[in-house]
């Protein structure tokens, strides 16, 4: 019985693993483009240079300005970091950017959980008829 339980947990997670990587690349582009337009946003709002806000947060400007232009997007405890040192609105609107971005995560596993990901459905139309035929 022990091995039968570890297999369905194997192949679950090996599952897992392939939806967390088919969200990351349709919605990796996005999620750095939004992360990025926003931290620009919030240093000019708080009229802090580009060269003052990389020597606080101790990260390259190179690193910085990839972060900016949306080329990738910094970890999570960075991004913390970063919008705790643009001002409470900017922490705030965070907050709110990342709730956003981890709902169209959750309809992208979503689709991937029903198998529907590879028959071209769009995820929030998609997502909302599948919510409408269980609710029928």
């Amino acid at each position: 019985m022990e091995k039968v339980v570890k297999l369905k947990l194997t192949r679950n997670l090996r599952e897992e693993v392939l939806t967390a990587m088919q969200i990351q690349r349709e919605l990796g582009p996005e999620i750095n483009s939004i992360v990025g337009g926003n931290l620009f946003r919030w240093r000019e709002e708080q009229k802090i240079s580009y060269s003052e806000i990389w020597e606080k947060l101790n990260v390259s400007a190179i690193e910085y300005r990839q972060w900016e232009t949306g080329k990738i997007s910094p970890q999570g405890y960075r991004f913390h970091e970063t919008t705790e040192k643009l001002g409470p609105k900017s922490y705030f609107e965070a907050g709110m950017m990342v709730n956003e971005l981890l709902g169209k995560a959750n309809e992208f596993r979503l689709l991937a959980r029903l198998g529907r990901w590879d028959q071209g459905c769009k995820p929030l139309g998609d997502a909302l008829g599948v919510v409408s035929k269980f609710a029928a």
